[in-house]
């Protein structure tokens, strides 16, 4: 939030879901501002249980699978880290952070939410104390989806630069397997069918097309 936003905009997620189809349509329209953005960015608060679901839905009727470059930002509990990242509304999302928050009250009874705890319970309140921040990654799964644990800060840790944490993830797929959809168009693509049923399974022969794709497939571990 310390670089340069030219615009930005709040919405309220159960709000903007409850109006008629026109006035949704209307508002996340506006909620990626000008199409020559060349940088866009989305921040989630689902720290609240029941508001979940709601920004989830959000994202979806607001077409962010459309837009994978954008980087979009979780603040939540930790239990909710997978169940968000793995959403299907991010499943083009390249870029995808969750930082998920400690909650220090669970090691303490009510009302003593104070500096005193550090007193009663040192060493646990140093062990949890901060915020965890995950990624989700496109292929590290062998080749699907997944999330990792990258960070951790807390008090004492110095400030993670952005640029750490907005990685680009195409140097290895890990065994990713595409499904593409092609023509016969020689010499730039040919192939032969498996079968004569409609919308059978090819395989392709010596061409232009198919060198370059066992070319990449080798250097970038996809299939």
């Amino acid at each position: 939030m310390s670089a340069d936003v030219v615009a930005g905009v709040v919405v309220e997620a159960g709000w903007v879901l409850s109006q008629d189809q026109l006035t949704q349509d209307h508002l996340l329209q506006g909620l990626w501002g000008d199409s020559k953005t060349t940088c866009r960015a989305i921040i989630l608060d689902v720290t609240e249980s029941n508001n979940t679901n709601l920004a989830l839905r959000l994202l979806e009727s607001s077409g962010l699978w459309k837009m994978s470059e954008t980087r979009v930002v979780i603040i939540g509990w930790t239990a909710g880290v997978k169940d968000v990242l793995l959403h299907h509304s991010l499943r083009n999302t390249v870029h995808g952070l969750y930082l998920a928050l400690h909650d220090l009250a669970i090691l303490t009874p009510p009302n003593h939410r104070d500096s005193r705890l550090r007193k009663v319970l040192p060493q646990e309140a140093s062990n949890i104390e901060g915020v965890s921040v995950y990624r989700r990654c496109l292929y590290c799964n062998n080749g699907k989806a997944d999330v990792q644990l990258i960070y951790h800060w807390n008090h004492t840790s110095p400030v993670q630069q952005a640029k750490d944490l907005f990685t680009e993830q195409f140097l290895n797929f890990m065994g990713h397997k595409f499904k593409i959809v092609t023509v016969s168009y020689f010499p730039y693509i040919a192939y032969k069918k498996d079968s004569e049923s409609k919308g059978t399974t090819v395989t392709l022969t010596d061409s232009l097309d198919a060198r370059l794709l066992d070319t990449f497939s080798h250097k970038l571990n996809f299939t």
